[in-house]
């Protein structure tokens, strides 16, 4: 039986993962089994619990029954490809595993390093399914953002942006963008309508400096306000996509080893 399996770093009860389920189901006309983690894991990267018991519940949200993960985002993507809905689907591997609709841009290579949604996504390109990381935000004043976007107001801007976001999964796997790479980032604006342009973008070389703050005598906590730096990039790096107001469709590859040229080797090698 095809399915698909839909995952994300920012908890079950995130605004943007039912009308996000609901769409792809429409989008893609498959089912949609949902594994994600039971609160914010939101910068877990790929981490996986190595140590300990991972629990999961089912949860109800918006009529639509959850797998509640107690561990990351990764460890959900683990579960939902191996675990929780085996017996559901007959032990066939899910056609495509999406991530998101991720609170916050994703977009150069520091962040997306540090994404838990990213390496949700990851977790299911190593067990080598196509994958598709969707995220969406502003560029300035997250926090501004991401308070309006939380609120019960913004519902129906989720289902807006769910159903682009839905139709941009699922472009994405009827081309060959994943013939290209091992997984897709997908950065899509918040205001998106139907004459918001695409970009096929590269990852602009950003980085980022202290993630922490004092809050007390030894101690500290992760930094309202980060010191960023966007190294050099042409218009076809994925943050100039999103200054320009496009979506940007980021081909990852996951990390591999480097070409070394034969002198450098030599001078290693014995």
């Amino acid at each position: 039986m095809t399915w698909v399996l839909l995952s994300n770093d920012d908890g079950v009860d995130t605004p943007a993962l039912v009308p996000f389920a609901d769409a792809l189901e429409r989008a893609l006309g498959m089912p949609v089994a949902v594994s994600v983690p039971a609160g914010e894991r939101s910068w877990s990267g790929k981490a996986v619990t190595r140590f300990g018991t991972v629990r999961s519940e089912e949860v109800v949200r918006g009529g639509r029954r959850i797998a509640a993960v107690h561990g990351t985002p990764a460890d959900a993507v683990q579960l939902g490809l191996h675990g929780l809905f085996t017996e559901t689907f007959g032990g066939a591997p899910p056609q495509v595993v999406v991530t998101g609709v991720n609170l916050g841009f994703n977009s150069g290579a520091a962040f997306l390093a540090s994404s838990g949604t990213v390496w949700a996504a990851a977790e299911a390109a190593y067990a080598g399914l196509p994958a598709v990381a969707v995220s969406t935000g502003a560029l300035d004043d997250h926090h501004g953002w991401n308070a309006i976007a939380s609120h019960a107001d913004a519902a129906g801007d989720w289902d807006r942006v769910a159903e682009h976001a839905a139709e941009l999964v699922r472009t994405v796997g009827a081309s060959a963008l994943l013939d290209h790479a091992d997984m897709v980032s997908v950065n899509l604006p918040w205001g998106i309508d139907d004459t918001t342009r695409r970009r096929v973008t590269s990852l602009a070389p950003l980085a980022y400096g202290a993630l922490f703050e004092s809050s007390g005598p030894d101690q500290w906590q992760f930094a309202r306000e980060l010191d960023v730096a966007i190294g050099d990039h042409d218009d076809r790096a994925d943050v100039a996509a999103l200054r320009a107001g496009a979506v940007s469709i980021t081909p990852v590859l996951l990390p591999r080893g480097a070409e070394v040229p034969d002198d450098v080797r030599a001078g290693l090698e014995r």
